[in-house]
């Protein structure tokens, strides 16, 4: 019996992005009002989310988007990967700010730094996003079969937020 799917097209996985940056959105209102902690649960969240989001794109869509084989300038898979590879660096780094960030109680310096460089990671996530539209589901959607697609987007689940962790 195969898994329940809520995604119907490759384009649908969209719909995980937009709840991704909605946790972010909130981590961001946290940081901006001084909410500590708060801030810091969301991102960890945000986090753990998008690394498995990743690791499910590039286990389940890259090496078919690969064995398609068609070169595409601007769509290859080593591009793709690249972009995991800086966003995640990008979200290591966030951490680490976030954790000095938490030992002070006033909005200075390291507020502004850690809203920089998210901001950074934010444009570099959208440009990522808008490359997985224009190229990666598009073409998985057109070569891929329907028993196939509900088998591979059965692999993929919305980000369940639990902040009581």
């Amino acid at each position: 019996m195969s898994k329940e799917c809520i995604f119907k097209s490759f384009q649908d996985l969209n719909i995980i992005h937009i709840h991704m940056e909605n946790i972010f959105y909130q981590h961001q209102l946290c940081v901006l009002n001084g909410n500590r902690t708060q801030a810091l649960n969301f991102f960890n969240a945000y986090f753990a989310f998008i690394k498995k989001h990743i690791a499910e794109e590039e286990e389940w869509l890259f090496p078919l988007y690969e064995e398609i084989g068609k070169s595409i300038r601007g769509g290859s898979v080593k591009i793709f990967l690249g972009e995991h590879q800086k966003i995640l660096q990008f979200l290591d780094k966030i951490n680490g700010l976030l954790n000095s960030w938490l030992q002070f109680n006033v909005h200075d310096q390291n507020t502004l730094n850690v809203l920089d460089i998210e901001y950074r990671c934010r444009e570099l996530i959208e440009h990522h996003s808008v490359r997985e539209d224009h190229f990666l589901f598009p073409e998985l959607d057109r070569i891929i079969s329907s028993n196939q697609k509900h088998d591979i987007l059965s692999q993929f689940s919305l980000p369940l937020l639990n902040l009581s962790e």
